[in-house]
């Protein structure tokens, strides 16, 4: 493995987002300007109106690439589009639309499919020697440098939802097979898929691409226990089929989620997680619904967690106020107009 001096002179970042979806990822760009020394985004746009308007912008460290270049060079991309949902896209959809419409559910399990394969296609594609997936709406508040340091040699690196029910008693891969435990895995997983490392070595490369093909096949071995979310339970088998001296899980990176915050304990200008004093490098603020009209924002109405704790403590209320600003930003960006008043 080689030395993580590599990661001195730029971090490798990839993303994903339709038109509707810019303003969150064109936040978390400008939150990777303000937190990484030296970076590049490379940004999967889902359609032509995304891929237009980022061509336009001419953002420096950012290479927009459009999903339709991805599906004419592979037919399997617009095949699995006409696969059977999954369970967890069929809950997403009839939330979001009190419905249990086929079609859009398919559509949100295609999206889930684009992470691993967009990831796959950036370490194929380009001369990079690794590359971070995150969602686009992930916000950083610290040093991204902090997640290469964590990682330090390894081929993989995970983050855990940090639901301390089961955090708490789990010492990460001593032993531990996933696909042994089913019985007692949330829904969710053990691992959170809106932060994932892989460096582009033999087990990294390998992993990811493995990754990939799960997703490109519903009919994999794995898919009755680890396809019900996506492409999310699927990161459970990386320590089992990898080796856990490949796959790093960055329990010391302070991060925050709608599911965790109840979890974590709170100080002016850091966050405490089973006892150990963190800087926040990222909010995986999922769900964030902003309503630029009325100038407010609803911290997570899906999760439902968040809602009464930023009220509560100064600290989440004070970086849920700064992604709203930045989206504003982002927003005025797109729309060339003003949202901004002195509510906030």
């Amino acid at each position: 493995m080689t030395s993580t001096g590599q990661y001195t002179t730029r971090y490798n970042f990839c993303t994903l987002s339709d038109y509707d979806y810019l303003h969150f990822g064109l936040s978390l760009f400008e939150s990777l300007q303000e937190h990484a020394s030296s970076f590049h985004l490379y940004y999967l746009c889902l359609d032509s109106k995304s891929y237009e308007t980022l061509v336009e912008m001419s953002l420096d460290c950012l290479t927009p690439i459009f999903i339709g270049d991805l599906e004419t060079d592979d037919p399997r991309l617009v095949a699995i589009k006409n696969a059977a949902p999954s369970r967890e896209a069929l809950i997403q959809e009839n939330y979001w639309n009190k419905t249990a419409n086929d079609k859009n559910a398919r559509t949100i399990q295609y999206f889930w499919v684009l992470a691993s394969y967009f990831s796959w296609y950036v370490l194929k594609t380009y001369d990079v020697d690794h590359i971070v997936y995150a969602d686009s709406d992930i916000f950083f508040f610290d040093n991204c440098k902090n997640i290469f340091d964590e990682v330090e040699d390894h081929s993989i690196g995970l983050v855990s939802h940090r639901l301390t029910r089961w955090s708490e008693t789990r010492v990460w891969g001593k032993g531990w097979a996933s696909t042994t435990e089913k019985d007692t895995i949330p829904d969710s997983g053990f691992f959170n898929v809106g932060i994932v490392y892989f460096k582009n070595d033999e087990v990294g490369f390998k992993c990811v691409e493995t990754w990939k093909d799960w997703l490109l096949d519903p009919n994999n071995e794995y898919y009755e226990d680890y396809g019900t979310i996506g492409d999310q339970r699927y990161l459970m088998l990386f320590i089992p089929l990898f080796g856990r001296d490949y796959v790093k899980v960055m329990e010391s990176i302070g991060h925050l989620a709608p599911w965790n915050v109840q979890n974590h304990s709170y100080n002016s200008n850091s966050i405490n997680w089973l006892g150990q004093e963190q800087s926040l490098i990222y909010y995986h603020f999922s769900n964030f619904a902003p309503d630029f009209s009325s100038m407010s924002y609803q911290p997570s109405p899906r999760h439902g967690n968040a809602f009464g704790l930023v009220n509560i403590h100064p600290f989440l209320r004070k970086v849920h106020d700064e992604y709203f600003l930045s989206l504003i930003n982002s927003k005025e960006k797109l729309n060339e107009n003003s949202f901004r008043n002195d509510s906030i």
